[in-house]
């Protein structure tokens, strides 16, 4: 091997070695989404709080952190609380960002995406993920997004019937893939009407099940009775003739 193709892989060794530890930067930060919502419904004004609980764990003294979000005519918030209870704050539209120093105390930074809902672009019943939007993102010293599903009320109820509808048919089902189709053109109340007719045939179906289940249960009733009856009647005969 020559001196040059091992001074190439001994720099690209140092590449990725400062890669990763820069990713272990960006990682180490730890965030509390938990006052993320799942789903949001369109057109509502709704809320969403990512907080960094500890915003110099294996970050510089002062680092640089960038927010936005995609929450429709809204606000995003970047509130820093110190240890002696005061607080820091940038707010605006688009992108905010706040410039994070160890100096003034910080120990948690709340980021907040507020606003409407945003109208959904295209609908896909099987990748549900394309139904979301970001509600809250973070830059700068750190790197994460998180991303809400979206629904109409129409949007919503299709989905529960077709989920409904997918327990009791195959995947490859024409009329099921007829009721996603119009899901995903946006088509809900045809799409649910495809939908009932799966469910309601299903539910014949178990009903016809049953009926035929109790119909056989009712002959083999009555066999056995007028067979025990039709017994004892042929018992009864033969004691009266020894008699």
């Amino acid at each position: 091997m020559s001196w040059t193709h091992s001074s190439k892989l001994l720099a690209l060794g140092v590449v990725l070695a400062l890669a990763l530890g820069t990713a272990g930067v960006a990682t180490a930060v730890t965030f509390d989404d938990s006052e993320v919502p799942d789903e949001l419904e369109v057109g509502e004004q709704e809320t969403a709080t990512v907080t960094i609980e500890d915003p110099f764990e294996d970050q510089p003294d002062t680092w640089t952190l960038e927010a936005s979000s995609e929450f429709e005519d809204g606000t995003v918030s970047i509130r820093a609380e110190t240890v002696g209870g005061d607080t820091i704050s940038e707010s605006g539209e688009g992108t905010v960002s706040m410039e994070l120093s160890a100096d003034d105390g910080i120990s948690e930074v709340v980021v907040e995406g507020s606003g409407t809902v945003p109208e959904i672009d295209s609908y896909n019943y099987e990748n549900p993920e394309e139904e979301n939007f970001v509600a809250v993102a973070v830059s700068g010293g750190v790197q994460n997004q998180w991303e809400v599903h979206r629904y109409t009320e129409a949007s919503q109820n299709a989905r529960d019937r077709i989920d409904q509808a997918s327990e009791s048919v195959s995947e490859d089902n024409s009329d099921l893939q007829s009721a996603i189709s119009l899901y995903n053109n946006g088509d809900f109340e045809q799409s649910m009407t495809e939908a009932d007719s799966i469910i309601d045939s299903q539910e014949s179906q178990e009903q016809s099940q049953t009926m035929l289940l109790f119909g056989g249960a009712g002959v083999v009733l009555i066999a056995l009775v007028g067979g025990g009856f039709y017994l004892y009647s042929q018992k009864k005969q033969n004691t009266n003739k020894l008699q």
